[in-house]
């Protein structure tokens, strides 16, 4: 895991290994989406999520591909705020818990 500055607020970045996107994505959707889109694969390369508590905000969780290399090695970068937040979203990816198995 690493810091980093962005627009003078600190991030946290870390890459996972062996996931991808279209892991935490629904079957289901991602077919229906192939199907409206003929003859295109699709390929999900980002996530983000808001963590908010009594209307406020309080981390953004962003999960992407950074490139076809990301994508083709399953390979995904998280950034956020919170070192809490992120022992919680490496847990959660370590855990194999995914919408797609």
């Amino acid at each position: 895991m690493e810091e980093y500055l962005m627009a003078d607020e600190k991030y946290l970045r870390a890459v996972k290994e062996g996931v991808t996107i279209k892991d935490y994505f629904n079957p289901e959707f991602l077919a229906n989406l192939e199907s409206a889109f003929e003859g295109f694969e699709i390929i999900p390369v980002g996530l983000a999520f808001a963590l908010e508590k009594d209307d406020t905000p309080k981390d953004t969780i962003n999960m992407l591909h950074r490139n076809d290399d990301d994508v083709n090695n399953n390979r995904i970068m998280i950034d956020l705020n919170d070192p809490e937040n992120m022992e919680i979203i490496l847990k959660l990816l370590d855990s194999g818990d995914s919408d797609g198995d």
